[in-house]
């Protein structure tokens, strides 16, 4: 018999129960729309942050407070929760004197941040405040919708002044311009020198055009009653700078702690590139681990394939003799049963692969990043369609197969 003659037998057999061939498929097309919205997901997400950090520039790294396990891997103390507080604004201004460290471009600091409530029109908004230098506007590229950042001399004098995000603005304000107005943060008042967009935008659930940011001394002074730096970034002359500048720096932090031996490291520098290869790292895992879950119900409907084709070959017993009767050889039937299986799950595949791309669609544009979809995205579920086909239909196959066609003849 000729492989399309097998194909037609295999549609026809198929549907001749619409209902139960339906059912069968839900578990397969579930299975299949849960991996790709899962993976195309997770790619996106991925690409997302990956922008987001190579947004600052590859020639970017930064400095945070507490040691960590191993040069590019492990987080940093202050990343777990522990409270560090061994770098300081002197810190900073050391590394920006380019006698310390020769390729150094720009240093930026900000202090741990602290939470307030601002009154508005529309209700009093509780916001996350940040102590930063002004060059660190610069450095995270912000634009300013209007006004400008405070200078070096109200970091000097500590003024309370403050920049606030366009979404804290439209909350305060309405529709006014907010530069030269003051709001009252912590039972003082600082005047508003610039409104600037969003910093990141929003990420995952965080409206970050709800912050605001103050010199970084008034924040350690009046806000969070420290007097260390949550961390310091640089920006280097170049990227094929960055490592020199990064042992530069090293060796000036060991020098100012009196640090003698590099395992005793009071600090972490981490560059755009250790980042990136982290990032990726983690969000990888990540997805292909939420793949693996999802994967499970597809595992289900293919177990629900191997029982309804299990059902088919014991209904169709007399058909399977009859055709043995006939000359139909053991590769006839277990091709004619195999490819049901593997049309079935094919079928259901395609569908699930639309399903996915649909879903995966939606959750990005409600995610707030770029849809993606990658060869991974489209082999994967393919690879998991015909192997599932393969594995769940060869048993049901190989007995309808094996059936002696004098029993099945006399099969009721």
């Amino acid at each position: 018999m000729d492989f399309l003659t097998n194909i037609r037998m295999s549609f026809a057999a198929l549907f001749v129960n619409k209902v139960r061939t339906l059912l069968t498929l839900l578990g397969i097309i579930i299975g299949i729309s849960s991996v790709v919205m899962i993976v195309s997901s997770g790619e996106g997400v991925q690409s997302f942050i990956l922008k987001q950090i190579q947004g600052l520039g590859t020639n970017t790294m930064t400095i945070m407070p507490g040691g960590s396990e191993g040069e590019t891997s492990g987080p940093p103390a202050a990343v777990m929760g522990v409270t560090v507080t061994t770098l300081t604004l002197a810190d900073a201004e050391a590394i920006a004197d380019t006698r310390n460290v020769p390729d150094v471009l720009d240093v930026a600091a900000s202090s741990p941040s602290g939470q307030a409530s601002i009154q508005g029109s529309e209700g009093d908004v509780f916001t996350t405040i940040f102590g930063v230098t002004p060059n660190y506007f610069d450095i995270a590229s912000t634009d300013f919708i209007t006004g400008s950042a405070f200078d070096n001399d109200d970091v000097k004098s500590m003024n309370k002044v403050v920049v606030i995000g366009s979404g804290l603005q439209d909350k305060i304000f309405g529709d006014e311009d907010a530069v030269g107005k003051k709001i009252k943060i912590l039972n003082y008042a600082y005047r508003i020198v610039g409104v600037v967009g969003d910093i990141g935008g929003v990420t995952f659930g965080v409206d970050t055009s709800k912050w605001a940011y103050v010199p970084v001394t008034t924040a350690q002074k009046l806000i969070v009653g420290v007097d260390y730096l949550m961390e310091i970034v640089v920006r280097v002359t170049s990227e094929d700078r960055i490592e020199a500048a990064k042992a530069d720096i090293q060796n000036l932090l060991r020098e100012r702690h009196k640090i003698n031996d590099s395992k005793n490291d009071d600090f972490t520098i981490r560059t755009i590139k250790d980042a990136l290869e982290i990032i990726t790292l983690i969000t990888g895992a990540l997805t292909l681990f939420l793949a693996a879950i999802a994967a499970i119900s597809l595992f289900v409907g293919g177990i629900g394939i191997m029982n309804i084709m299990l059902v088919s070959v014991t209904e169709r017993t007399r058909e399977i003799g009859l055709r043995k009767a006939l000359g139909a050889r053991y590769r006839d039937i277990l091709w004619q049963f195999l490819l049901e299986s593997i049309l079935l799950t094919c079928i259901g595949g395609s569908i699930g692969f639309l399903f996915g791309i649909i879903g995966g669609v939606v959750v990005a544009h409600f995610g707030g990043w770029a849809f993606h979809l990658s060869i991974f995205s489209v082999i994967l579920p393919l690879l998991m369609t015909i192997v599932f086909g393969v594995i769940f239909g060869l048993y049901p196959a190989i007995k309808a197969a094996k059936l002696d066609p004098i029993v099945a003849l006399r099969y009721e």
